[in-house]
């Protein structure tokens, strides 16, 4: 039993891990589990060095070149979502073990979540929310939008950017974009950053944190 293959979960945003133990030794591999809350890179380090992974699958917690380096066995890591910034890569490829991700993860839910953002800054539902709960009531008193007038930026068009953009032309949204691929994209005009910023009545920013970026994933941001 104990020379089973390990895969290692270095953490976990959900209440246990029975589906994917369940998974695993189903297919002849042993489940070992870091610490539910993202652990430091010398903790992932440590693990990776006492159970010697064929595999990692990590969520948020550092996959460094350490960790990569401490099993000798180490085939594959998996990011348990979109980006790849918790793992060092290149490490990895230089190791020849494979990086892979989830691409699709969460692009109707936080492209849903942007659209919902807008929708609720145009219509003044967070300010109507404070009022009423404070006893008031005057309509006339906030500064209300009509979605099909607004102009927004969309900064970084990927998957979860372009699925914004889909939601978001049918309600008769001007779209404007800026992404690093200036890719033709139905129904967007294509802009730079400057132009886009100076333009539009709300912007919202799907991009990862980085230095190449220096603008904070999924944000969203409108002129007052």
């Amino acid at each position: 039993m104990t020379d089973r293959p390990i895969v290692l979960i270095t953490d976990y945003a959900w209440p246990d891990v029975a589906i994917e133990a369940g998974i695993l030794e189903a297919a002849g591999l042993r489940l070992v589990t870091g610490p539910a809350e993202p652990a430091s890179a010398q903790v992932i380090a440590a693990l990776a060095a006492e159970h010697r992974p064929a595999a990692i699958l990590t969520n948020w917690a550092p996959v460094s070149a350490a960790a990569i380096a401490a099993s000798d066995r180490l085939c594959i890591i998996t990011r348990l979502g979109v980006g790849l910034d918790n793992i060092a890569v290149d490490e990895a490829t230089r190791r020849g073990i494979w990086v892979t991700n989830v691409p699709d993860y969460c692009i109707e839910e936080v492209s849903d979540h942007a659209v919902g953002l807008l929708l609720a800054w145009a219509r003044g539902l967070p300010y109507f929310d404070r009022e009423v709960k404070a006893g008031r009531w005057d309509p006339a008193s906030a500064r209300l939008r009509r979605v099909r007038e607004l102009t927004c930026g969309i900064i970084g068009l990927g998957r979860t950017g372009r699925r914004t953009a889909e939601k978001l032309r049918g309600f008769g949204v001007r779209l404007l974009g800026h992404a690093r691929r200036p890719d033709p994209i139905a129904g967007i005009e294509p802009t730079t950053l400057g132009d886009l910023l100076s333009r539009s009545d709300a912007v919202i920013v799907h991009l990862p944190l980085t230095e190449a970026t220096g603008i904070c994933s999924t944000a969203s941001a409108w002129r007052s």
